[in-house]
């Protein structure tokens, strides 16, 4: 809203077109001209602007941004260079690539968005609130973001789970498991696409060891919103350079899971924050691992309470 009584509760999302292409070219970088052209021969191009897929076209693109916020009043965060914040006008700002997310009132977020339709060619994919003309659902980087009035509702991408069971061959009307991966033995889980018996440690051919690295990957991708199947990929990815029929197992076992459990949420709260307290779990199951002898360290950090 635009009382100042209470937090900036309004989140506006914001998508810069064609990003890289502002970012001026800060030394000197020559292309093949196109046959439209019509150059000389042996003429080549020197760039002003950066392109995509150079370089220095992430760094420029990022220096671009950072100096405009910087000469409007946003200070630069300490730990991430893509944290900013505004104290004047309380905004504060989180980017990723080309994509831009405000939270603030109601009023700044207009002004700032009006500031960047000045520098470049946007598009405002919402603006998330309590008030009645409000969007309370957002799509930004495949991810779902809802706002339900009291909690804000995180859903990693779904498309995921789909890619990974195409690959495991694992089809819709298998029967589903509850859990990710087990830490003994194979559970009884053996439905592998070979006929012949193999062992566990036999390492898969290199067909099915592209295979498994391109599932493992997505595993490990979609492990960052998932935090349910983080250990399951950890215990998959290990297997990344040497791929066994024991790691094709724990994968397949993985995706079985996602039958159950397609897709999860994160709630952030908003009863009860206290900013000034951060709280931090740790824990680790002490060589956990019987053949490596290796441990599995993991923590969590709470901000607010």
């Amino acid at each position: 809203g635009d009382g100042r009584g209470g937090p900036s509760n309004e989140a506006t999302f914001i998508d810069v077109k064609k990003a890289h292409l502002n970012a001026r070219c800060d030394k000197p970088t020559y292309v093949k001209l196109p046959a439209e052209a019509q150059a000389a021969p042996g003429k080549v191009g020197r760039l002003l602007m950066w392109l995509y897929g150079c370089r220095g076209a992430a760094s420029g693109w990022e220096a671009e941004y950072s100096g405009k916020l910087v000469e409007e009043g946003f200070r630069k965060g300490r730990a991430s260079a893509a944290v900013f914040y505004m104290a004047e006008r309380d905004l504060r700002l989180v980017v990723h690539g080309d994509d831009f997310t405000f939270l603030g009132y109601q009023e700044d977020l207009d002004w700032i968005t009006e500031k960047m339709k000045g520098w470049y060619d946007i598009k405002v994919r919402g603006l998330m609130g309590d008030e009645a003309g409000d969007d309370k659902a957002v799509t930004i980087l495949n991810r779902s973001l809802a706002w339900d009035g009291k909690d804000l509702i995180y859903k990693a991408d779904v498309k995921h789970g789909r890619e990974l069971r195409r690959i495991m061959e694992v089809k819709e009307e298998d029967k589903g498991l509850t859990m990710p991966c087990v830490k003994e033995g194979i559970d009884g889980v053996r439905m592998l696409p070979w006929k012949e018996e193999r062992g566990l440690e036999e390492e898969l051919d290199k067909k099915e060891g592209g295979l498994f690295r391109r599932a493992a990957a997505i595993v490990n991708y979609w492990g960052a919103d998932r935090m349910d199947i983080q250990y399951a990929g950890k215990e998959v990815c290990r297997e990344m350079s040497k791929p066994t029929v024991d790691g094709w197992i724990k994968l397949r076992r993985l995706a079985r899971y996602t039958l159950v459990a397609p897709e999860a949420e994160v709630r952030f709260g908003s009863d009860g924050v206290n900013e000034a307290v951060v709280r931090v779990f740790t824990d680790s199951d002490w060589t956990g691992c019987k053949t490596t002898r290796k441990s599995t360290n993991g923590g969590l950090v709470c901000f607010g309470g």
